[in-house]
């Protein structure tokens, strides 16, 4: 049995839908995944770091560990966000506005939410 309020996009939306010709495709030439997991947002969030490199590489931080922190691969930082100069960032690492990030502090292939802190 089905947790109350579980809704399985295949059988409970998509098989309908194509069964009353109210379902549509679009085809892209993008990447696209399923997040079906947790994880699969990160795996995700990688995808976008990595085509920002060949799109828009100016979204992607940089530092060398002296008068910011050390940036290795690819990685985004929001404007807003406040990182120490001797943390280690990257690679896969996105971290959102207002977030802030300690002395020392190391991250790697992660995603840091808006207004975390990490000590």
């Amino acid at each position: 049995a089905l947790p109350a309020g579980y809704v399985r996009l295949d059988q409970d939306i998509l098989s309908p839908l194509a069964g009353k010709k109210q379902l549509y495709t679009y085809q892209t030439l993008d990447f696209w995944e399923q997040i079906k997991t947790p994880g699969m947002s990160l795996r995700c969030s990688g995808l976008y770091l990595s085509q920002f490199r060949h799109t828009s590489p100016h979204l992607l931080a940089s530092g060398d560990g002296k008068k910011s922190a050390a940036i290795i691969g690819d990685v985004y930082i929001h404007p807003s966000a406040k990182v120490h100069p001797t943390a280690k960032i990257g690679p896969n690492v996105s971290i959102s506005a207002n977030a802030r990030i300690g002395a020392g502090a190391r991250l790697i292939n992660c995603i840091i939410l808006d207004d975390a802190e990490i000590m």
